[in-house]
């Protein structure tokens, strides 16, 4: 999709991709996309999916799962 934080250059892969997905005509068609990711502008790898707030975290899957529960106990399903 493009390098995190980077919404003009995700934006610019999304167009690609529908524009190939609209103009293709045989299977396999391939492009490459013109974007460049920086060299040596790792800053994105450290904060890609870093957790800010593990307890939070943490806190919001047991209330997921005990909501989960309680729903399969009352017989509902998806």
């Amino acid at each position: 999709m493009g390098k995190p934080d980077d919404a003009a250059m995700q934006s610019d892969t999304l167009e690609l991709a529908f524009t190939m997905l609209e103009t293709s005509v045989v299977p396999r068609t391939t492009v490459q996309s013109p974007n460049i990711w920086s060299p040596g502008d790792d800053g994105w790898r450290e904060r890609f999916m870093s957790i800010d707030d593990p307890e939070a975290l943490a806190a919001a899957g047991e209330r997921r799962r005990q909501r989960q529960a309680d729903e399969k106990a009352a017989g509902h399903t998806r």
